[in-house]
């Protein structure tokens, strides 16, 4: 009986410190106003030191399109959402990112979720991550070179 205690009890010790994981997860939150009325918050997430994805959140006021979405056709709001994307560089066509849209009474919200372990080298370039090596996706060279930038990272 004491061993089989002692044998569970290693086994459990091997189970946690076998799942535990010594390398740590990196993620950052940033932010930037991109145009008048546009606000970007995007996170950062790298398992280890390598970014493997990046969420973006972009709200756009209403008010400075210079009409209330609220009031017009889905296909306006659509072609909106669709021209942000462009400028931004992005498309919900594009391999490895997911595209969501809503409206509220205020502001156009878009999220963008790129993996950029899927994603094509357009996406990489937009992003700047022209090589996608290890060190061209590295956490911290990123968020020095965002910082460099203007763009405010938590």
């Amino acid at each position: 009986m004491k061993k089989q205690l002692i044998a569970g009890l290693f086994a459990l010790f091997l189970l946690v410190g076998c799942s535990s994981d010594s390398k740590s997860a990196h993620t950052a939150a940033c932010s930037f106003d991109a145009a008048e009325g546009m606000k970007i918050d995007f996170t950062v997430t790298a398992p280890e030191d390598t970014i493997t994805k990046v969420n973006y959140h972009i709200s756009l006021d209403y008010k400075k399109l210079g009409y209330d979405l609220s009031k017009v056709s889905d296909n306006i709001k659509k072609s909106t959402a669709s021209n942000v994307l462009e400028q931004l560089g992005f498309s919900s066509d594009n391999k490895g990112v997911t595209v969501k849209t809503k409206y509220d009474k205020t502001a156009l919200n878009i999220d963008v979720e790129i993996n950029l372990e899927k994603a094509d080298s357009e996406v990489l370039d937009v992003l700047g991550f022209t090589n996608s090596t290890k060190e061209d996706l590295n956490f911290k060279k990123f968020l020095k070179n965002a910082q460099n930038s203007g763009v405010a990272c938590k």
